[in-house]
Parts: C-alpha cells; sequence; structure tokens
C-alpha cells in the first residue's frame, strides 16, 4: 500500500501480481507517475483513493482478470480510457479497462 508517498517508475516494468493502493494519508495523498516507456501490469487488483494522483505518460495495463478501482477524489491521467470523472471499479478485457457492470 502506497501510502502518503510518491513513487515513480522510471523505467521498465512493475508487475502488480497482489493489490496496489494508492492512498491518501492524514489527506496528504500519494501518487504513482509512470515515465514514457515504463509501465505497470496489474495480475490483481488496483486501486487509487481520494486524493491518490496516478499520471504520467506511461502505461498501465491489466492481464487475466486484473481490476482497477477509481474512487471520487482521485486524479488519474496516465490509464487509458479512465479519467478521474469515471469513478468505480473496472475489469481488464481485450486490451482495454472496462467499467465492470
Amino acid at each position: 500500500e502506497a501510502l502518503g508517498i510518491d513513487m515513480t517508475q522510471e523505467s521498465g516494468t512493475m508487475t502488480v501480481d497482489g493489490i496496489l493502493k494508492v492512498s491518501s494519508a492524514n489527506g496528504t495523498g500519494s501518487s504513482l507517475t509512470i515515465n514514457k516507456g515504463a509501465s505497470v501490469v496489474v495480475n490483481g487488483e488496483m486501486s487509487v483513493a481520494a486524493k491518490g494522483v496516478v499520471k504520467g505518460e506511461g502505461s498501465v495495463t491489466g492481464a487475466g482478470s486484473a481490476t482497477l478501482t477509481i474512487t471520487k477524489g482521485a486524479t488519474v491521467s496516465a490509464i487509458a480510457g479512465v479519467t478521474s470523472d469515471k469513478t468505480g471499479t473496472y475489469t481488464w478485457s481485450d486490451g482495454a479497462w472496462i467499467p465492470a457492470e
């Protein structure tokens, strides 16, 4: 759990096999910056809480039955097809994040 810290994925691929939570600590928030050419592959679960930030020019993709949850108040700009105003849970399907029903 990224709680109240700022992380940067400089290059290469970070694989999430379990759960990655970009959370808030005492209202300060946390951030994950994904640089151009870098990527995050979610095999499990990723969530971005209120005041959490995922940004950059890299990519966040999934595999298998991966899930992604965006909470109201989160800031998201590095996840294709997902924006801060589209809160809720997404699943990875056919190469894209799809809102869960």
